[in-house]
């Protein structure tokens, strides 16, 4: 769905923000068409569980949660759930972590075809609310990456232990 919805877009080329799951369902997409990597840019990367969430497969292991959230399964860090079986994109792709995570530890943003990755002190939500966080990801859509003057205007640049 999110593939024949992406295609219908007017411009040939066209960059992607996503945020945590919208991270899969973007993979997902590429990865079951193909000629859509063609079209897009760049891709920003927001707090993304490339390799799944242990708090998803805390709640999976409950029985009424797994029935009530479906995409359980498919965010679990388990390497028998799905995420581990989805292709990494080969795109122009920036990620955008955030230092106190608490849904999406650091490690699991790592994507191999990553280009660029920034850590903000932030929360997975509050993230996005953060204009240094709307600086970084119009600079990397503009430039491909993160750096540039955005250590001369003071963003923090940290990397979680």
């Amino acid at each position: 769905m999110l593939a024949e919805n992406l295609q219908t877009f007017e411009r040939e080329r066209f960059h992607v923000v996503t945020h945590s799951m919208g991270a899969l369902l973007l993979r997902s997409a590429v990865a079951h068409s193909p000629r859509l990597a063609e079209r897009i840019g760049r891709v920003v990367m927001i707090a993304p569980p490339n390799k799944g969430s242990d708090v998803a497969s805390f709640w999976y292991d409950r029985i009424w949660p797994r029935r009530l959230i479906v995409p359980l399964e498919d965010l679990r860090s388990e390497a028998d759930s799905r995420i581990h079986a989805l292709p990494a994109p080969d795109l122009e792709i920036g990620v955008l972590a955030a230092e106190h995570d608490g849904a999406v530890r650091y490690p699991y943003t790592f994507l191999p075809t990553e280009k660029d990755r920034l850590v903000l002190p932030s929360s997975h939500t509050l993230i996005l609310l953060r204009r240094d966080a709307a600086r970084a990801v119009e600079r990397f859509l503009r430039t491909g990456t993160f750096r540039g003057d955005s250590r001369a205007s003071g963003a923090p640049v940290t990397t979680p232990s």
